[in-house]
């Protein structure tokens, strides 16, 4: 009995004793743990400017490493990896309806403007290239340019829960004849941001 309060007590200790990091952050701007951020947003979507662009359900993850961090702004190198699960503005090809999918790689480069705020909400603007590759009936694929943004709040030094949206467009290559086609989408998506 002794031996289970002793082990309750140290317990209690250490847990109290843990590292400010720890702590719901409330005021002062985010001051970054590391030099490399991983992002991944599970609740989104994307709307397609066309029926060559996949519209319904997206996924992204990312990964970003500090290089620079001129004045009041950090700069990021990174890049990452999307997936849209298409349900609705669906391609038809001779009358059969297909939404398709969409595996998007990209790299990119990010400025946090973490230094400009009171408190730990940290805005950013991105840009880069990428590669997409579209599931319909038959594969096809894009080159694009992607930019965009988001804000975070870091609740911890190294979790920052928040928002995020992008613009993808550039030539799209489809099969059954289409040739090159403008392909294009629009990007929302909800999720979190891990410090390290």
């Amino acid at each position: 009995m002794i031996r289970s309060i002793a082990v309750l007590t140290m317990a209690a200790a250490l847990l109290a004793a843990a590292p400010a990091h720890a702590q719901v952050q409330t005021k002062g701007p985010e001051i970054f743990p590391g030099k490399l951020q991983v992002g991944f947003h599970p609740i989104g979507f994307q709307t397609g400017f066309n029926g060559n662009s996949p519209s319904g359900y997206k996924l992204t993850a990312d990964i970003a490493g500090l290089i620079a961090q001129p004045g009041k702004l950090s700069l990021w190198l990174g890049g990452g990896i999307n997936y849209a699960a298409g349900f609705y503005s669906c391609y038809v090809v001779n009358g059969v309806s297909n939404c398709g999918g969409d595996l998007q790689m990209w790299a990119f480069v990010m400025l946090t403007f973490e230094k400009l705020i009171p408190i730990p909400l940290v805005p950013f603007a991105r840009a880069g290239v990428g590669g997409d590759v579209l599931f319909y009936g038959n594969t096809a694929g894009a080159f694009v340019l992607r930019f965009g943004g988001g804000v975070h709040y870091y609740l911890l030094k190294w979790l920052g829960l928040g928002v995020e949206t992008n613009f993808t467009f550039g030539p799209g290559f489809f099969g059954n004849g289409a040739g090159t086609l403008f392909y294009g989408n629009w990007d929302f998506g909800l999720g979190a941001r891990f410090a390290f």
